[in-house]
């Protein structure tokens, strides 16, 4: 009879033994999934630090852009060499930089914020209008700068060859 007993106690054992080793296993499903869930949030917050990263360089690109432009510029003025050339060039880099990482993203949160309001059509009207407006100001400039560059010597010059050439007939296709 003691073998009766032992072997039902040992029955009895296995099936605690079993359930408790399916605890474990489930368990640690659970935390792997837990674990996975926390190395999601790591490369979330990575990816949001990137993010930040890109739209302060595009910042930082727009500022140094807009510096050298007008560095360039003041450089010019002593004429057109090669020290005014390459500031240009950094300028134009450097906005590019600044419209790609910082400008447009920028802009394109305002617009999906815009777009999710109701304030969005009346500011899309306003922005319409304010980009007629802007358009004609441009216009405007073009015609000054234009009447600024005939006014100076060379340009009245041009304009004096040019009417002469066409009194004689000169310069038609």
């Amino acid at each position: 009879m003691a073998g009766n007993t032992v072997t039902m106690t040992f029955a009895a054992i296995r099936r605690s033994i079993e359930s408790a080793f399916d605890r474990v296993g489930s368990a640690a499903r659970s935390m792997d999934r837990d674990v996975r869930a926390s190395a999601d949030g790591f490369d979330r917050v990575g990816e949001a630090a990137d993010s930040v990263d890109t739209r302060a360089m595009g910042f930082r690109d727009t500022l140094t852009g807009v510096q050298d432009g007008m560095e360039g510029v003041r450089v010019a003025q002593d004429g057109i060499g090669f020290e005014a050339l390459l500031l240009m060039g950094f300028a134009i880099g450097d906005l590019a930089s600044g419209l790609y990482n910082f400008l447009i993203p920028a802009m394109k949160s305002g617009v999906r914020w815009l777009r999710a309001t109701r304030v969005g059509t009346l500011a899309a009207a306003a922005a319409q209008k304010v980009a007629a407006v802007g358009s004609k100001i441009w216009a405007g400039a073009q015609w000054l700068l234009n009447a600024a560059m005939t006014a100076n010597p060379i340009g009245l010059v041009v304009v004096a060859h040019r009417r002469a050439g066409r009194r004689r007939g000169v310069g038609r296709h």
